[in-house]
């Protein structure tokens, strides 16, 4: 199977990459990470390549967490919107599955911020897999 895992640096995506690492040691694994400039209160603050560059550290990390159990991911960085990008890649790529992380958020914020798992499971023509933090394989 071919499975993507989408990371965005927090400890709710690691607990998804770990997951999947678990869960799916015999299968085809990439990680993904979209760069993104951090945004402050009306604009831009951070440049593209600025973003790039953490992204890189994010895949780096997220390639050394696969090493630790033994095993290697491919990685994609990619730029855009989070939850497009991502969907748009898996489809471009035929991934069987996605595994994202969710924290879960209140309603309220999910109506101002959106969330990303939440979108990717709406855009998706493939199988999305969820875990929430301390999920377990």
């Amino acid at each position: 199977m071919d499975i993507l895992v989408a990371v965005d640096g927090s400890h709710v995506s690691e607990d998804a990459l770990e997951f999947a690492l678990d869960r799916f040691p015999d299968d085809d694994i990439t990680v993904c990470h979209v760069a993104v400039p951090e945004l402050e209160w009306g604009g831009f603050y951070e440049s593209w390549e600025t973003a790039a560059e953490r992204g890189e550290a994010i895949l780096e990390k997220a390639r050394d967490l696969a090493g630790d159990h033994g095993l290697s991911v491919g990685t994609e960085l990619l730029e855009g919107d989070a939850s497009t990008a991502i969907v748009d890649f898996a489809e471009e790529r035929d991934f069987d599955m996605a595994v994202v992380g969710h924290r879960g958020t209140t309603e309220r914020r999910r109506a101002l911020l959106g969330s990303v798992a939440e979108e990717v499971m709406e855009k998706a023509g493939s199988t999305v897999l969820v875990v929430r933090p301390g999920t377990k394989a």
